[in-house]
């Protein structure tokens, strides 16, 4: 929670001296209190989450094979309800519900998932990057915009994920500091993007996304401007590190001293 903290009261202080955003009452509330205001979805959700997995899992447990799986068909059906923008099953909430579930079905059941083939994964994976681009593009020319890119938030995107999920599982164990170090800095370059007061200004006058939606190699760039949010995160997160390190030990040295 101090990273959240942090990166919300700076992006507010940074927005406002910059006049990306104007301040008020509601923005001050939402900067001092990001994980019950709208500000971060996935903090937000993640909370509510932790506290329910004590209840999920033990339905998770109680479950066999054919009832794991049919609940998360039902999960699945619900959730994507939400593509036909029906409000009914599409809070965060539900969505990291059905995740978790994929979640505990892939670790609980490896074993009766290994006659699937590595290559079908990788193959799935491809078959839906492409029906991803091809949707986007239709709908786009369509006449549904930014729709478009909703279309590919849901099933697509959580078959994909668990095809990616089981091919790592199988995959042989390595360490790479580098990969450690870019996975500690991915959570803070969400909390840099996806911030209200900043994330249009990002996306729209930074990156300018929408003028490549419609376009069929849009995930190049999106690698490209991937790429630049990690490498800014990664330069802001390290000196987040060592700000946070030297408050550690100056206190830690002022408590010391007191005794």
């Amino acid at each position: 929670m101090q990273e959240v903290w942090f990166y919300s009261i700076l992006i507010f202080v940074v927005t406002w001296a910059l006049n990306i955003m104007q301040p008020s009452f509601e923005n001050v509330i939402k900067a001092l209190f990001p994980f019950i205001s709208q500000e971060y979805w996935f903090v937000t959700a993640y909370i509510m989450l932790v506290l329910l997995i004590p209840f999920l899992n033990i339905v998770s447990v109680q479950l066999d094979f054919r009832g794991h799986l049919a609940l998360l068909f039902t999960l699945l059906l619900f959730d994507t309800l939400s593509l036909f923008r029906n409000g009914t099953m599409s809070d965060y909430l539900a969505s990291f519900i059905v995740v978790y579930f994929i979640g505990t079905f892939l670790r609980k059941y490896q074993d009766k998932l290994k006659p699937i083939k590595t290559w079908r994964l990788h193959a799935t994976i491809i078959i839906i990057w492409i029906l991803e681009m091809l949707s986007m593009v239709i709908l786009y020319h369509m006449g549904y915009g930014s729709n478009s890119v909703h279309f590919t938030d849901k099933l697509l995107g959580f078959v994909g994920a668990a095809a990616i999920f089981l091919i790592v599982l199988r995959s042989k164990k390595f360490y790479s500091p580098i990969i450690n170090k870019i996975a500690k800095t991915v959570f803070s370059a969400y909390l840099l993007t996806d911030n209200p007061f900043i994330r249009h200004f990002v996306w729209d006058h930074i990156f300018q996304t929408y003028k490549f939606q419609d376009q069929f190699w849009v995930p190049l760039y999106g690698l490209v401007c991937i790429a630049l949010v990690i490498i800014v995160a990664f330069i802001v997160d390290s000196l987040r590190a060592k700000l946070f390190q030297i408050i550690k030990l100056h206190s830690i040295s002022n408590s010391t001293n007191i005794k």
